[in-house]
């Protein structure tokens, strides 16, 4: 039975769908380092407009980035641009880019 139950988990942390570590819920997107200092916040796909601004990115920010009005803030930032025809690593990297200016 112990085979069984381990050897399932040990095949599911080979295929990727085993994950220990949480995956961040709706403002999860700042990492933990493992001395448990949070890391520099990064947006990734799954980062949504709500996320930018509780990073506390300025909407008017947002929306000079992307060209356009912000979205509903609960849209996902790589969403917005596939359905825009926007290359979501340049948006991405103009967003991150800001966002650091912040930190700087």
């Amino acid at each position: 039975m112990l085979a069984v139950i381990f050897g399932g988990i040990s095949l599911s942390s080979a295929l990727g769908y085993w994950n220990t570590e949480g995956s961040g819920g709706s403002h999860g997107n700042g990492t933990v380092s493992v001395s448990g200092q949070p890391e520099e916040e990064s947006i990734r796909g799954r980062t949504t407009f709500q996320d930018l601004l509780a990073m506390g990115l300025p909407q008017e920010t947002i929306e000079r980035v992307i060209g356009g009005p912000m979205p509903d803030p609960l849209t996902r930032v790589k969403d917005y641009c596939a359905a825009n025809g926007l290359d979501f690593e340049t948006i991405r990297e103009a967003l991150q880019a800001e966002l650091n200016q912040l930190d700087g």
